[in-house]
């Protein structure tokens, strides 16, 4: 787990939307499958930090059925 800055996700973002879906595809980290989704994905996430008055989240590369499963478990 990380944190990201409201500011940081705004940078990550627009570079994000400068790629094509295909250039997104080939950068390491995230499911090639997500990378129609990621900027949208961001921009709501940007949009959840500013509404909540956070100037950062916690990230993680796992999703929420790794949590689930650490939470039952």
């Amino acid at each position: 787990m990380s944190a990201l800055s409201g500011a940081d996700l705004a940078v990550l973002r627009e570079e994000l939307s400068g790629m094509t879906v295909e250039e997104r595809k080939g950068l390491g980290g995230m499911d090639p499958a997500r990378a129609d989704v990621i900027v949208a994905g961001a921009a709501i996430m940007e949009a959840l930090i500013g509404l909540a008055g956070l100037d950062r989240t916690t990230v993680s590369e796992h999703d929420i059925l790794y949590g689930l499963v650490l939470e039952d478990g």
